[in-house]
């Protein structure tokens, strides 16, 4: 997910089904960044969008042609990968920060939209992989997928529902 710091507003995102994301992923979230942003046709019964859900580049005028002037990011290993560090500085032209460690409010606005998304919806789903890797339910997580018949796209669609009603919520 990709985030404005300030506002924090979701600005892109994308979804992968790996163990950990990788440079890809990340790749791929920043270019959903600068893709304007079209409800999904939602195949999954009982998804809906609330008035005004979007994420912001073709939906705010003429915000299309802004880029970001820097990309904070956590310590996670995949961040220090070359494709991403020297892909994104590139690419985007802007300065490349990683949040030191241990100082965990300078990540607060990305962890209040993966908290609020989890509390929403992932931790209610038979597919979650729980909220921590000790949680009883992560060893269940794809038995209760296939148990109750939860597609990729199903997911795909309560992602993008997801975090398009956040950016029309009030999230304080």
């Amino acid at each position: 997910v990709v985030v404005d710091m300030d506002k924090t507003c979701v600005l892109g995102y994308s979804a992968s089904y790996a163990t950990q994301i990788n440079a890809v992923a990340i790749e791929d979230a920043l270019l959903c960044l600068a893709t304007p942003w079209k409800p999904r046709v939602l195949t999954t019964e009982g998804l809906s969008y609330i008035p005004g859900a979007a994420l912001p580049v073709g939906n705010i005028p003429d915000l299309d042609e802004i880029r970001p002037c820097a990309v904070a990011f956590d310590n996670a290993t995949q961040h220090f990968a070359n494709r991403f560090l020297e892909g994104t500085r590139k690419q985007w032209g802007c300065a490349m920060n990683a949040i030191p460690i241990g100082s965990w409010p300078r990540n607060a606005g990305i962890e209040r939209v993966f908290r609020t998304v989890e509390q929403w919806v992932f931790h209610q789903r038979p597919s979650s992989t729980g909220s921590h890797p000790a949680d009883p339910m992560k060893p269940e997580s794809v038995r209760g997928a296939r148990k109750h018949h939860i597609a990729w796209e199903n997911l795909l669609d309560l992602v993008d529902v997801l975090l398009a009603n956040y950016n029309a919520s009030r999230n304080t």
